[in-house]
């Protein structure tokens, strides 16, 4: 009619609907992986760390030239002893303080802490 064939308008509309369907699903995979970026960010912040979910949090709002700077600021962090020390110092406070409240894993820290002092003694 207007010089169009029907056959390329079709093949172009259902390639359409394919490549939308693919680029759906691609998504559909990136938008979880960073879900579960934010959720490991989450739980490693509930945990005490602070370098690994800053990283996390970044590549999970695809901020990638912020990464770029959360990843120096951690090299320099986990190099130093002294900032390394600190930050998992409050990772050891957390996980001390819940056993500390669970009258089982309290008692499990007890006999550990025993074991490893007799081990100690002897050495």
């Amino acid at each position: 009619m207007f010089g169009i064939d029907l056959g390329w308008v079709i093949a172009a509309v259902l390639g359409g609907i394919a490549a939308g369907r693919w680029v759906k699903k691609t998504d559909d995979k990136i938008e979880e992986r960073r879900d579960m970026a934010l959720q490991v960010a989450d739980v490693l912040k509930e945990k005490g760390l602070e370098t690994a979910p800053t990283l996390l949090r970044k590549y999970a709002t695809g901020n990638y030239s912020e990464i770029a700077k959360a990843l120096k600021t951690a090299a320099v962090t986990l190099t130093n002893p002294a900032a390394a020390a600190a930050e998992f110092d409050g990772i050891f406070e957390k996980m001390l303080v819940a056993k500390l409240a669970d009258p089982t894993a309290k008692a499990e820290l007890a006999s550990r802490l025993t074991e490893k002092a007799a081990t100690v003694v002897k050495s």
